[in-house]
């Protein structure tokens, strides 16, 4: 973002370099590099709002997740169901913030390569057990082979190495089930490391 604010800076010390002996051909092109650097600035912003979201730590997960679903069937064509068996209580930070970045990361491949209708998605936590734990789940009825397809995808480290890698930080655990009708994922992460 500062790279781009100093490039647009540029552009307008050009432009008042060059004052009224410029040609309309150099205003437009100094106008049109200016737009392509606003545009660029705010999809920039917008990947940095994404990256970093403050409402999973000001809202917690549960309503973050919610969101979120509801964020991606409005930009798709998903139909969204969401549960939250968490009884409303806050998680540890940590790992509010992996289950988030699981659930964004598996949302977007079921919205690009799912070739789902629906997906649905859950919250749990067992306090009473020892050791506790909390589970994300989504299920979607698009596309399911044996391998989990949708989530390998991406070129380089796939999809399913980073969520494997996620869990791994917080010693948790991943289970994948698919099959022609659909895809589950459940990673689940046991909560007294924290």
């Amino acid at each position: 973002l500062q790279a781009l604010t100093g490039l647009f800076l540029q552009t307008e010390i050009v432009q008042m370099s060059l004052g009224s002996s410029a040609s309309p051909e150099a205003v437009a092109a100094l106008g049109s590099i200016q737009e392509a650097v606003e545009h660029a600035s705010g999809e920039l912003r917008e990947v940095i709002r994404n990256v970093c979201p403050s409402p999973v730590g000001d809202r917690g997960l549960a309503t973050s997740l919610e969101s979120m679903l509801s964020d991606v069937c409005a930009a798709s064509a998903l139909e969204g169901h969401f549960e939250n068996r968490t009884g409303g209580a806050r998680l540890p930070a940590p790992v509010e913030t992996i289950l988030f970045r699981i659930a964004q990361e598996v949302l977007h491949q079921v919205a690009k390569h799912g070739k789902a209708h629906e997906v649905w998605m859950g919250l749990d936590r067992s306090p009473d057990r020892v050791p506790a734990w909390v589970r994300l789940s989504i299920r979607n009825d698009g596309r399911g082979q044996p391998s989990a397809p949708t989530l390998e995808d991406e070129p380089g480290a796939t999809t399913l190495e980073t969520i494997r890698d996620r869990l791994a930080m917080a010693g948790g655990s991943l289970q994948l089930a698919s099959n022609p009708s659909g895809s589950t994922l459940e990673a689940t992460i046991p909560l007294p490391r924290f």
